[in-house]
């Protein structure tokens, strides 16, 4: 679809029509959900929404429901779910003008007193603004005509209402956009800010002796067994001979099936928008209940009941007609390299070599964010972080104790301060309850450059990806599998420091022609800080297994992991640290 504004006009409509240059703007609604509109038309686009700090995220979509309800489909049409942490919906522009900007404290601002009904007042205000239709359009000539926000809101929502073609003034093409709040009562603030939904994309054996984690087994003999580690991905396949329980004399057990592999659950979020939104895919009279349990709680604005949900999101592990092994490669292969056990004498063997992941063996959850095309948005990926803490809140003790994020989002730099993404942000809660967390650089450090209209590939700094930008985070870039001190970085590798100025990476791993494990019994080679991040979650695992008093302290992990690393002698930038040294690190403590 072609967009409603050129990319010029929507910059000044957007920063534009102030005293003086704006960079930023102070409305709620990012630049992105702008932009997104200018290129959706009429159709919905999909929004993150993030609760006033006087308001629960349960509570945010209850109040959004009962304003889409006055147009009679409530959050059905909206796909309208939450996390612990956010709202996810899908809404019209009309949507976000009438039923979540009224939400917002700036909404109040707009209005001038507070004390009163603010809807009323704008729309009272608009009625004001002078009938000429080009009245209230910036200059790009004079940059201080007409400046103010609430003009600024009419010019950029008009534009995008009318494909910027305007015939009627402003104020009444706003005025009726926003027609449904005469019936609406005005509530207090319960939204802080709208950004939109980000796609999120998918960013052994040689690799293993690169890190020294086969040095490491021979010289500590570590034991993992009480640990688990989380891995956010496409799915693993839980039926492959690489995860395969082993009885006490090492032989694999014979069926994958029950507790016959090392990944103990599989849950799919790619699901919950839909099961949260009213899509029922499930057969059993228990599973319609707990459905409208759910539905009953969101009317209602309450927690998220993640134990309720679970039986509508997991994959049975019972017999072959219940799993659902994943499709693409990706997951498998992370898990493989983290965790894979595939040895030279089992049936079926290894195609070629034995494939063992830095930490063998280790218990595995498998949480898909990622569809069979390998793509996925941020909210199923703040769902499954959520999902971990909740998991870990039950009982007495620290269920995962790792997860690993071998996936990216690109940084919106408009919208968002560098590090402080949702993702960014739930991640960083995550580790505050002692989860240690490793995400993958992204594989954004080249970029195709045109000079005196000629095009040449080049590097690119500052490229690190989210949720690697979060501080705490352990964020990983790729370096060759072998020789690492030869080649260094890889060119591929995203390059620090973040854009606000801290240093990344923290370390690099091997992440060139990595073979591991892929679904249906294979194997394959792939490239990627997707295959980094999984040495070093192996190597982390191996430190918690060894020292277990570490279990709960991933800033700890982190201090150890990147003081004991190897310098590669690249620059900070580039390196991180250095490459992921596994002896030294268990020798360290």
């Amino acid at each position: 679809m072609p967009q409603r504004v050129d990319t010029q006009q929507l910059d000044l409509l957007i920063f534009g029509g102030h005293a003086t240059p704006r960079f930023t703007q102070d409305s709620p609604v990012a630049p992105e959900v702008w932009a997104a509109y200018n290129e959706a038309g009429d159709e919905r686009v999909d929004l993150l929404l993030t609760p006033h700090q006087d308001a629960t995220a349960g509570g945010l979509a209850a109040e959004l429901r009962r304003r889409l309800d006055h147009r009679g489909k409530g959050g059905r049409d909206a796909h309208l779910s939450y996390t612990s942490s956010y709202v996810v919906a899908r809404l019209t522009l009309r949507e976000l003008l009438w039923a979540a900007l009224p939400m917002t404290p700036w909404w109040w601002h707009l209005a001038g007193q507070p004390e009163a009904e603010p809807s009323q007042q704008i729309l009272t205000a608009l009625r004001r603004f002078d009938d000429d239709p080009l009245a209230l359009l910036p200059r790009p000539d004079d940059p201080a005509t007409t400046f103010g926000e609430l003009p600024w809101l009419v010019r950029l929502a008009a534009a995008l209402l009318t494909d910027g073609a305007i015939e009627r003034p402003l104020a009444k093409i706003v005025g009726e956009a926003l027609d449904p709040v005469h019936k609406l009562e005005d509530r207090p603030p319960v939204l802080w800010s709208v950004t939109a939904n980000r796609p999120v994309r998918a960013a052994i054996y040689d690799s293993r002796r690169t890190v020294k984690a086969d040095a490491a087994q021979r010289v500590f003999e570590v034991d993992t067994s009480g640990l688990a580690w989380a891995v956010i991905d496409g799915g693993i396949d839980a039926t492959h001979p690489a995860f395969r329980r082993r009885d006490a004399d090492g032989v694999p057990l014979e069926s994958p099936y029950g507790d016959g592999s090392t990944v103990i659950a599989t849950l799919d979020f790619t699901k919950l928008r839909a099961l949260r939104a009213g899509a029922r895919d499930a057969d059993d009279r228990a599973a319609f209940d707990a459905f409208d349990d759910l539905d009953t709680a969101l009317q209602q604005g309450k927690t998220v009941d993640w134990v309720a949900l679970e039986r509508l999101i997991t994959i049975p592990h019972t017999d072959e007609h219940a799993y659902k092994a994943p499709t693409h490669p990706h997951g498998t292969h992370v898990a493989g390299i983290l965790a894979g056990d595939w040895r030279s004498d089992d049936k079926p063997a290894p195609p070629d070599q034995e494939l063992r992941g830095v930490a063998p063996g280790l218990a595995l959850f498998d949480l898909r964010v990622l569809d069979d095309q390998g793509n996925g948005d941020e909210f199923a990926l703040l769902a499954a972080l959520s999902w971990i803490r909740a998991r870990n809140g039950r009982g007495d003790r620290q269920r995962i104790h790792g997860v690993n994020l071998s996936l990216s989002l690109d940084h919106a730099v408009r919208n968002y301060a560098c590090g402080r993404t949702p993702a960014c942000d739930e991640c960083s809660r995550l580790i505050g309850a002692g989860v240690v967390a490793v995400a993958a650089a992204g594989n954004a450090g080249t970029t195709t450059y045109a000079y005196q209209g000629v095009a040449s590939d080049g590097f690119r700094a500052i490229s690190i990806t989210d949720p690697g930008n979060a501080e705490a985070v352990i964020t990983v870039g790729a370096t060759h599998r072998l020789e690492p001190h030869a080649y260094g970085v890889s060119w591929f590798s995203s390059r620090g420091p973040t854009g606000d100025g801290r240093a990344k990476p923290d370390l690099v791993a091997p992440g060139e022609k990595i073979t591991g494990p892929v679904p249906g019994g294979q194997a394959d080679e792939l490239d990627g800080t997707s295959m980094a991040a999984p040495h070093v979650s192996g190597v982390a695992a191996l430190l918690l297994g060894r020292y277990r008093e570490l279990i709960g302290q991933p800033q700890e992990v982190k201090r150890i992991l990147c003081e004991s690393a190897t310098d590669l002698q690249r620059e900070r930038s580039f390196q991180g640290a250095g490459l992921i040294d596994t002896l030294r690190a268990l020798q360290a403590v």
